[in-house]
């Protein structure tokens, strides 16, 4: 069983690596915030058009197969008639 003062020092320690990390990730320029957070937003935007694209593909090639599945339909039904002058 993990005493109090156990428990306190697992509770600092976490605290001393958050703190590091937090010095490490955050500067205190803004204009870096800035540009990361810029950085971070147009790779969104890349992800969100290239799934975009990929959708767009993927619609496409379903549409065709559709588009052949009722060619082949409607010509199942289709009649071979031979006109002859004055019908």
């Amino acid at each position: 069983m993990i005493n109090r003062n156990e428990s306190i020092k697992m509770s600092n320690a976490n605290l001393e690596s958050t703190a590091i990390t937090c010095r490490m990730s955050f500067n205190s320029d803004m204009t870096n915030y800035k540009t990361t957070h810029e950085r971070l937003e147009a790779r969104k935007a890349d992800d969100i058009v290239i799934q975009m694209k990929e959708l767009l593909n993927f619609d496409h090639q379903q549409l065709k197969k559709t588009k052949l599945i009722i060619e082949v339909q409607i010509n199942k039904h289709r009649r071979n008639i031979i006109y002859e002058v004055d019908d």
